[in-house]
C-alpha cells in the first residue's frame, strides 16, 4: 500500500492535483489528538478525519485507480491483488473482535470469489447463510 500511495502521490503532480490541504491539517489534528492521549478528543478528530477522506481524497483516488487500471495491465492486477487481501484482512479483523456485521460483511464480499474460483460448495451455500444470518 506504501508504494501505492507513492504511485497516487506522483500521479496527483502528474494531474497538477494536490491532497487538499482540509486532508493534511486534519492528519495533524488527530495526530494532535493522539499525542494528548484524551479519548473523547480522538474519536472526534478521527471521525472528521474520516468523513474529509471520503469526500475530498477518495473521488481523486478512484480517479487514479480508474486511470491505472486503463493504462497498465499490472496496475490492474495489483489492484485486483490489493482489492482481495482488504476483504482477507476484514474478515481477519471481524473475526478476532467478534464483529458480526463485519464478518456478513466480509463474507459477501467473498462470494464473488467463490464463484470465479469454482468453489461449488461456498458458491452454492454462502448466499443461504449470509440471508439466514440476516433474518
Amino acid at each position: 500500500m506504501q508504494l501505492w500511495m507513492n504511485a497516487f502521490l506522483k500521479w496527483l503532480q502528474s494531474e497538477d492535483e494536490d491532497v487538499p490541504e482540509l486532508v493534511w491539517k486534519q492528519l495533524f489534528d488527530t495526530h494532535t489528538a493522539q499525542q494528548s492521549g484524551n479519548a473523547t478528543l480522538m474519536k472526534n478528530s478521527v471521525a472528521e478525519l474520516d468523513a474529509t477522506v471520503e469526500d475530498l481524497l477518495l473521488p481523486l483516488f478512484e480517479r487514479f485507480q480508474k486511470w491505472g487500471c486503463e493504462t497498465s495491465p499490472t496496475f490492474r492486477y495489483w489492484d485486483g491483488f490489493l482489492q482481495c487481501v482488504k476483504i482477507i484482512l476484514l474478515n481477519i479483523q471481524a473475526e478476532r473482535e467478534g464483529n458480526w456485521v463485519a464478518h456478513l460483511h466480509s463474507q459477501e464480499a467473498m462470494l464473488p470469489f467463490f464463484f470465479a474460483t469454482n468453489r461449488m460448495n461456498y458458491s452454492r451455500w454462502m448466499p443461504a447463510y449470509i440471508l439466514d444470518m440476516l433474518e
